[in-house]
């Protein structure tokens, strides 16, 4: 059975305009990473995970906004969701790891999630 790999993304901000952007690839996906980001900052996840960063610093206020891809591979032999799901379970995913973060800060604000795809597979 072949292996399926899962990608959540988790996209905080777009920006506006248009900016340059630089390429990243990995072996799961090829990336445009908006202009002064920095990174990437990567941290595994158990044996079937992986979890790419980049940041984009804010001085005068001494925020950050970030762009958070979460690569999960459930191995062989796992029954992967169906496709129609997707979508819904990247979106629960970024609920659960945004409510995580706004434990951890006293000033938390964010945006409604939104829904994109990144490398043929639904994200928020």
């Amino acid at each position: 059975m072949s292996s399926f790999r899962l990608v959540l993304a988790f996209l905080l901000l777009f920006l506006a305009s248009q900016v340059r952007a630089a390429g990243f690839d990995t072996e799961d996906f090829s990336l445009e990473v908006p202009a002064d980001f920095q990174g990437p900052i990567t941290q595994p996840m158990g044996n079937n995970g992986n979890v790419i960063a980049f940041i984009k610093p804010h001085p005068a206020t001494k925020t950050n906004t970030l762009l958070q891809i979460t690569v999960y591979n459930p191995g062989t032999g796992t029954q992967p969701p169906e496709k129609t799901r997707l979508g819904s379970l990247a979106e629960r995913y970024l609920g659960q790891f945004m409510e995580g973060v706004k434990g951890r800060r006293t000033n938390f604000s964010s945006t409604a999630p939104t829904s994109v795809t990144l490398g043929g597979l639904p994200a928020s």
